[in-house]
């Protein structure tokens, strides 16, 4: 069943974001843990790794920002009626943006409704009025599922209609990164590329900035810190990147007028020695983050390993970075 094509397709948080996506709802419950007769509650696992402290099975509140989770269940006829209202302290404008776009697959129907409808399942996304709640401003938006009862969804288990994945919420956080190569012993023809995700120091640092975006940053050979972005996708044991395509940058500006230098393209694969030679530059971090990796969080060590092939015979220029410089 295609319901969620929506929705499914850190030592430091990044301040004043917005903290769910639509992409994001299906994370905030399950039915894993849930008592007899109760269809779903919330996912405490994944709500405590944004700061919200249980209070009970449908509702969740951050202490610092009183943003909080709320879930109401309705059974009427053989149908689940789900809906998980998110009281957020950001505007709503990004939301917004997430649901208009066609990835979406939802469909106006009021200015504050967008609604899917796949056979027999619905989903809506619907935002509503600003309300304050000890003297703090709260933008709801509130997510609604129906469904039959017995349906199976494509994330389904055996056991679970909606299984907690375990999958950990990087968006509006930072993690020092740590990359390094090594060479395959099955294949002569490819080496792997390995970043570690972790608290502890290292030179170079990532944000997830939202839930797709992405910056790098690193002080490069002019002893200058750079930034080198893009946009990434998070799956359950996976996650990939792609640099932004930005083929020319500002030189310097004479008479008014500006000056571009032209950043050339870097091939897909560079051997060992070649990535060793252009450490540190922005080819080097363009190669590390225009890949797919495979993904393992250790989360007694709140490490994430990342994982990725490079294939010898895999030869193909890849968009050019976007590279910002900073006194």
């Amino acid at each position: 069943m295609s319901l969620f094509l929506v929705l499914a397709c850190s030592f430091v948080g990044v301040p004043q974001a917005q903290e769910f996506y639509p992409i994001h709802f299906k994370e905030l419950f399950t039915d894993e843990g849930a008592e007899a007769g109760q269809v779903v509650r919330l996912n405490s696992w994944y709500l405590s790794r944004k700061g919200f402290d249980y209070v009970n099975d449908t509702l969740h509140i951050n202490p610092q920002t009183q943003e909080r989770i709320e879930l109401s269940v309705k059974q009427i006829e053989g149908i689940n009626e789900i809906a998980v209202c998110y009281f957020s302290t950001s505007n709503l404008n990004q939301v917004r943006k997430r649901l208009q776009e066609e990835s979406s697959y939802l469909k106006q129907i009021t200015p504050d409704c967008y609604q899917g409808i796949f056979g027999k399942v619905s989903n809506a996304f619907i935002i509503g009025e600003d309300t304050l709640i000890r003297n703090v401003l709260l933008h709801p938006v509130q997510f609604v599922l129906k469904y039959p009862k017995d349906a199976r969804f494509n994330f389904s288990t055996e056991d679970f209609t909606f299984p907690m994945n375990g999958v950990y919420p990087l968006h509006n956080t930072s993690w020092y990164v740590k990359v390094s190569f090594d060479e395959a012993t099955s294949y002569s023809s490819q080496e792997k590329v390995k970043l570690v995700l972790t608290q502890e120091e290292q030179p170079y640092k990532i944000d997830f900035i939202d839930d797709v975006r992405f910056k790098v940053s690193y002080v490069g050979k002019n002893k200058k810190t750079q930034t080198i972005g893009g946009t990434y996708s998070y799956g359950y044991t996976s996650i990939g990147f792609t640099c932004e395509a930005e083929k020319e940058k500002i030189e310097r500006y004479v008479n008014g007028k500006p000056l571009y230098e032209e950043i050339p393209l870097a091939p897909q694969y560079y051997s060992l020695e070649q990535l060793e030679k252009i450490k540190d530059t922005p080819a080097y971090f363009q190669f590390v983050f225009s890949r797919n990796y495979d993904l393992t969080y250790y989360g007694g060590d709140h490490v994430f390993n990342l994982y990725s092939a490079i294939y010898h015979d895999d030869v193909r220029e890849g968009p050019p970075a976007r590279v910002v410089e900073s006194n």
